[in-house]
């Protein structure tokens, strides 16, 4: 027999882990209890199972959303979302719409982002963008007059407050520029990771972690990424706070004030442990 031993509790600190970006059908119940067991057997609390779709159809649609379509054991659950309206990548990109009660859909206004991530936010769902984490440099290569052309409709949406995330850690790729320009401009944006399973490798090949405290739920979940309180890992574990203060919380600095600081990055040597702990601030 061969035991596993767990090199860290997370969930014990108040973390979850979850993956905001997993393709499957969802027609039968026998698929939630295959995709439910992938996702415990990978350590993925919560598994966002998406449909997906384009300006002319929707790919494996979910036979429900929302709290209708939660199906959980213990503290893993899956919830079922859309990625959509998702134009090419470099115009106006993909998105990821979260925790919804249906799909944000209308082939009338498609082009019109803003109406969509409006539509999201009414039903109490998150919206935000995918795939940041590549299609810049991916984009660029490929074009070399990709720089005359908006590769994301971001520079509107998140200034008026609309995107509540973006997914800057996919495919063993960390996109951070348009993540810390926003932050920088005073935009609260929180940091998602997603495999695009089946695209990527497995469920949790990357994953957002959101922190719950002791009180784990799907609403609690979802409340923590909408508040920023996340960090995005494809390995080690990492804790920041600031004057006791961690990710997604405000902090409201007095002039020449002195900030207590404390960031821990770890992993066991198996897997690569961090050799280099960066803290970047502006």
């Amino acid at each position: 027999k061969i035991r596993l031993a767990r090199w860290v509790d997370m969930p014990g600190k108040g973390w979850y882990s979850g993956d905001t970006h997993v393709h499957y059908e969802r027609s039968k119940p026998e698929y939630d209890e295959m995709l439910l067991t992938w996702s415990q057997a990978e350590d993925v609390h919560v598994t966002n199972i998406l449909s997906y779709g384009d300006f002319r159809k929707t790919y494996m649609p979910q036979r429900a959303y929302g709290k209708a379509s939660r199906y959980q054991k213990g503290d893993y659950l899956l919830v079922s979302g859309d990625e959509d309206p998702r134009e090419s990548i470099a115009e106006q990109g993909h998105v990821l719409t979260l925790n919804i009660t249906a799909p944000a859909r209308d082939t009338t206004t498609y082009h019109l982002y803003d109406r969509a991530f409006d539509r999201v936010h009414a039903q109490g769902g998150l919206v935000g963008y995918a795939h940041v984490a590549w299609a810049n440099w991916f984009h660029r290569k490929k074009n070399p007059n990709a720089l005359l052309y908006p590769t994301w409709d971001v520079s509107v949406n998140a200034i008026k407050g609309k995107a509540d995330f973006f997914e800057i850690l996919q495919f063993r790729s960390l996109g951070l520029e348009d993540f810390y320009d926003f932050l920088n401009l005073g935009v609260k944006i929180a940091a998602t990771a997603g495999s695009d399973v089946p695209w990527g490798a497995t469920i949790g090949e990357v994953r957002t972690y959101a922190y719950t405290g002791k009180n784990f739920s799907a609403g609690a979940w979802f409340a923590a990424l909408k508040q920023g309180s996340t960090f995005v890992s494809n390995g080690p574990m990492l804790t920041l706070s600031v004057n006791s203060a961690i990710p997604g919380d405000e902090l409201r600095a007095e002039k020449n004030g002195k900030l207590r600081i404390s960031a821990e990055a770890w992993a066991p040597e198996s897997i690569g442990a961090p050799k280099t702990l960066e803290i970047v601030s502006e």
